[in-house]
């Protein structure tokens, strides 16, 4: 008998064990889910800060007639033009051909009349590509090390504070060594650069960010910067203004803006401070006000209808109009509010509230809002502590941030497709989404002080990391039916050619279970199919026939096969699901 599983539903921690479906997966780490419900392996993370990015490196090659005394990560020179270039990649196999993969080339123009370390050049530099595809990985791999060694963390001591997108530009924060201010920096092509009139900043903080347009002229839009500690302040690129609202202590926490362009500044205290329309400099008791909310203000959201949540600690208000005497606060709920840096929208906002992940999305027939809980299927996954959360629009994910790494749920309008979990070596403290030249940067602060970029590249900084997605126990609707399990047929499919293991469990997990084995099998092209299982002295990556199928042997009531990627230079593999030939043996006793 064949049955066929199609991966769908995502992580879930929360059903029984006969209540799983069998395309959920009760392990899905660092593996992700794409709009269509299949699971992906997850790109990885790279260091930033504005130099050439690491997953961006490129090589060219130079064909040689001898390749002697030229080894990786050298600093070759051609003499006597000068021209030099860092190797990345050394071909000798075909004497006929040898290459040396080359990158950051400089200087004069080399020619064939030089030669590299004595050795004469066959042919320029030329974007021809290695010989193989492992061979391509390899060179990436030495050129995103190379590029990686001169990226800094951002200058100062502690953890990195908080990260904005402006103009295209990315800019940080970071306690100063004098242990008394912070600092912003830019990123340029050299690094790390400190804004020189930011030097008044107190260190500390949570910090949040917007970018808006109070003029009716294009391009004059500005950053705008709360951190809980220091009066918000308007950053135009160059220099920073101080915005005074009055308050005896004027240190908002969150911020945001309404559709009418008035500011909103919101205080731990419960108090929530607007300014004048189309002015964010004042807050006048003319044109400005206060309202207050009787509960500590955690954060606020524009919503679709042009109104403005604000999440307290306990309750969820609406704010909405256009001038003084038209802005008005209503009670949403006073039965929950949010945590702290959980606030993210991905169409409607998504927060953790006291009974755990929620939507708050529009009622269009009542053209009022409704909370929707979320986490179902994997309320355990979501950490008590928050760090913060980010929304990546082109996947439509929300992801939430704690100490032991991060919980992912993907979108499709207000419906979960599903959840994941994922870690970096090294906790991340904040982090932004947003877009550069239209392109979308995921940014992460480290507790060691570097900015990283998300879902880039194949390693963490250079490490190898683990991608595993474990399916749940699958009975094949007969939970106390005994089988044996002939063959399995994994669905995986990727762009080039990937390395992944293989390996079941049987009978749920119980200790008659068959002894387990774990093997490699190739992955390649589109819609490929590969089989393989080890149950008892079957041994994964045995002979397969000519269709990619591999014989089993064992006895058990259920199966649950796992999928593993352990590397540092392995594209994205794409997991649809498996198919499992069985056939009926006697009931369990």
């Amino acid at each position: 008998m064949l049955s066929s599983v199609i991966a769908a539903g995502g992580l879930n921690t929360e059903s029984s064990l006969m209540e799983l479906r069998p395309g959920e997966a009760v392990a899905l780490h660092n593996v992700e889910i794409d709009q269509s419900g299949d699971y992906v392996t997850m790109r990885g993370i790279e260091r930033f800060d504005g130099r050439q990015e690491p997953n961006k490196a490129s090589y060219l090659i130079i064909g040689m007639w001898a390749i002697a005394g030229i080894v990786v990560g050298d600093l070759i020179v051609a003499s006597p033009s000068g021209g030099y270039a860092t190797v990345v990649g050394v071909d000798g196999a075909n004497p006929a051909d040898r290459r040396i993969a080359v990158i950051n080339i400089g200087g004069p123009a080399i020619t064939l009349s030089d030669t590299i370390v004595g050795n004469a050049i066959k042919s320029l530099p030329a974007n021809i590509g290695a010989r193989g595809y492992q061979a391509h990985k390899q060179y990436l791999s030495n050129a995103a090390e190379i590029l990686r060694l001169p990226i800094t963390t951002v200058p100062g001591i502690n953890v990195v504070r908080g990260i904005a997108i402006y103009k295209n530009e990315v800019y940080a924060f970071r306690d100063h060594s004098d242990g008394t201010t912070a600092r912003m920096y830019k990123s340029t092509s050299g690094g790390w650069v400190e804004v020189a009139s930011s030097g008044f900043i107190l260190p500390a903080g949570r910090y949040e960010f917007r970018v808006h347009n109070f003029t009716a002229s294009a391009g004059t839009e500005k950053l705008f910067i709360v951190n809980g500690v220091n009066k918000a302040l308007m950053f135009d690129g160059v220099t920073f203004t101080q915005l005074s609202t009055g308050m005896t202590t004027d240190a908002p926490s969150s911020i945001e803006v309404l559709p009418s362009d008035v500011l909103l500044l919101g205080y731990d205290s419960g108090s929530l401070m607007f300014g004048k329309p189309n002015d964010p400099t004042d807050f006048s008791a003319g044109t400005g006000g206060e309202i207050g909310c009787s509960d500590k203000i955690i954060g606020m959201a524009l919503q679709p209808d042009e109104r403005v949540a604000v999440f307290c600690e306990n309750s969820i208000r609406m704010i909405a109009g256009k001038t003084k005497l038209s802005i008005t606060m209503s009670v949403f709920t006073d039965s929950t509010g949010a945590k702290p840096g959980s606030i993210a929208n991905i169409g409607d906002s998504v927060f953790i509230s006291k009974a755990g992940l929620t939507r708050l999305g529009r009622v269009q027939s009542f053209g009022s809002f409704a909370m929707t809980a979320l986490d179902k299927k994997f309320k355990t996954a979501i950490q008590d502590t928050v760090n913060f959360s980010v929304a990546v629009r082109g996947k439509n994910q929300y992801r939430v941030f704690s100490q032991r790494g991060f919980v992912g749920v993907t979108m499709n309008g207000s419906e979960v497709v599903g959840a994941f979990t994922g870690s970096y070596p090294v906790e991340m403290k904040c982090g932004i989404s947003g877009f550069i030249n239209s392109e979308e940067y995921v940014l992460l602060g480290g507790a060691d002080g570097f900015v990283y970029r998300a879902d880039v590249g194949a390693s963490h900084a250079g490490e190898e990391f683990t991608r595993i997605a474990r399916f749940a126990h699958n009975h094949l609707g007969s939970p106390q039916q005994r089988k044996k399990f002939k063959r399995l047929t994994v669905n995986a499919d990727c762009e080039r050619h990937e390395e992944i293991k293989v390996f079941a469990e049987l009978d749920y997990s119980s200790g008659d279970a068959p002894r387990q084995k774990l093997s490699g099998i190739n992955v390649g092209g589109n819609e490929c199919y590969f089989g393989t299982a080890v149950f008892g002295e079957s041994v994964f990556g045995a002979a397969a026939d000519a269709i990619n199928q591999i014989y089993l042997s064992g006895v058990g009531r259920a199966i649950a096969p796992a999928m593993i990627v352990d590397s540092a230079m392995a594209d994205p593999v794409r997991i649809g699901g498996y198919i499992i030939e069985t056939e009926a043996r006697a009931k369990h006793r």
